[in-house]
């Protein structure tokens, strides 16, 4: 059985019999293309080799198989951030809606 070094790909069969004639059955058994070169991992992951496959390292925010989905405690955290931006804005103008006005002197009621 012929391999590759790690993260590259055999262009022809994994295999080669010795002939009677001394040559091998397949005559050019070439390796190429490195699987990380180019990165397939976005958002700054770190792509290694694995055999014949990659694995990418994600970043924090970042997830899946090529580091391009945003990871769900991001997107909690957003939609809890947004919440609380809301519920602060809803305060403020229930507070400046009901806050104490000035009523002036003698408007609602007179004496006699």
């Amino acid at each position: 059985t012929i391999t590759c070094n790690t993260g590259y790909m055999l262009n022809s069969l994994a295999w080669s019999d010795c002939l009677a004639t001394g040559s091998w059955s397949v005559a050019t058994l070439q390796c190429s293309g490195f699987v990380c070169d180019p990165n397939p991992c976005q958002h700054s992951g770190t792509c290694t080799a694995s055999g014949t496959r990659y694995l990418c390292s994600c970043n924090f925010s970042w997830d899946g198989d090529t580091c391009s989905d945003l990871s769900k405690g991001v997107i909690v955290i957003i939609i809890v951030c947004v919440f609380v931006i809301l519920g602060v804005l809803f305060m403020v103008w229930l507070f400046g809606y009901y806050r104490p006005r000035k009523v002036q002197s003698g408007s609602f009621f007179k004496r006699k």
